[in-house]
């Protein structure tokens, strides 16, 4: 139990750091939700109040407050371009807001009647923690300087004892706060932890693990599209030799060990940064960016067909594929470089197949 929490702890932590521009986005477009709804109901206060004719001498701070939600979303507005992408930033003006209202509406309440005990604060640090989010370190830090502040405001402006009450108050609602933001956080962890396991299917061939045929082309159009004429790009058909005849004489659960050995060696003989997928029952395509060495393409097939050729898979062994490969610095398109590698591949299956050819028109 103790260790799941813990796992969930990292998880989160990591979430937060791989997605930081997102939260980021996250955290001002709810500051913008706060700021349009403060100001809604303050205007339905001033409006209740004027039909009403109710009078709480409390309209002079109500109007700071409109005011200081005017002069933030003036703020958000001019700053949203320039620090939305920067959870730092953002952090520094979510606080700012934050901190500002919520003392200043405490210290509203607490000049309405002294002898009241606070209320505000514990609903607005609850509702901090349900929509702000960020690390956990920080997001405790915060509220304590809020509960620290609200604690000196009570101490100054009201009785003793009403004060003394405050601060148990102030408190349970810090560790309450700190609880909720922690079950908040679990559900989050688990739920990113199911929409990554979602993602990670959705994208990927269930019996190799590659990229699928839909998000291998996603991904190298992706790669393909910010590329100059100059920059060299590589595209690989790699097409398994006679696998049918290898289901027939030994079966499917053999032809799908085979096709895991075939996507292991493309792993193996690729970098990590290249794509690599599975884009047919029997047929892998790689793309590479970047310069690479002159006898790069060769070596590289070749090694292939060695490893195919000394590999075993149950009784059936022996086995070779037809590699067609398009070599490209004319900033083709995907399509354009599909349709030359596959002419390729149609050559080197011409040619008694356990072969490449590569193209560079």
């Amino acid at each position: 139990m103790i260790e799941d929490i813990f796992a969930r702890f990292d998880e989160y932590y990591l979430f937060i750091s791989n997605n930081e521009k997102k939260i980021a986005k996250e955290n001002m477009l709810a500051i913008k939700a706060v700021i349009y709804f403060s100001m809604v109901g303050g205007f339905v206060y001033f409006v209740s109040s004027w039909a009403f004719r109710i009078t709480t001498k409390l309209e002079p701070i109500f109007i700071q407050i409109i005011l200081e939600l005017v002069v933030f979303n003036f703020l958000y507005n001019k700053l949203y371009p320039r620090i939305s992408d920067s959870l730092k930033k953002v952090r520094v003006f979510a606080f700012s807001f934050y901190g500002l209202i919520l003392i200043t509406l405490a210290y509203t309440e607490t000049f309405r009647n002294p002898g009241m005990r606070s209320f505000i604060l514990p609903a607005g640090v609850f509702i901090i923690t349900a929509i702000y989010k960020d690390y956990l370190m920080i997001t405790n830090l915060f509220e304590i300087a809020v509960c620290v502040i609200c604690i000196v405001i009570s101490f100054i402006m009201k009785p003793r004892e009403v004060a003394n009450v405050d601060i148990v108050t102030i408190i349970m609602t810090f560790f309450l706060a700190t609880f909720a933001l922690n079950v908040i956080m679990l559900n989050n962890s688990r739920q990113n932890q199911d929409v990554r396991n979602v993602e990670k299917k959705s994208v990927t061939d269930l019996l190799t693990g590659l990229f699928n045929k839909l998000s291998f082309e996603e991904k190298c159009k992706e790669y393909l599209s910010g590329r100059v004429v100059g920059a060299k790009a590589t595209l690989f058909i790699f097409d398994f030799d006679n696998f049918k005849s290898v289901n027939d004489n030994y079966g499917h659960q053999t032809g799908d060990e085979a096709l895991k050995l075939f996507a292991h060696v493309l792993k193996d003989y690729f970098h990590p940064t290249d794509v690599v997928g599975r884009v047919g029952g029997d047929e892998f395509m790689v793309l590479v960016m970047g310069e690479m060495p002159e006898d790069f393409i060769n070596s590289r097939c070749n090694k292939i067909q060695h490893e195919l050729r000394v590999a075993k898979v149950g009784d059936a062994a022996g086995f070779s594929c037809s590699i067609g490969v398009c070599e490209d610095k004319n900033a083709r398109t995907f399509e354009e470089m599909y349709k030359i590698a596959d002419s390729a591949l149609y050559d080197a299956k011409e040619n008694g197949k356990a072969c490449h050819v590569v193209k560079r028109e």
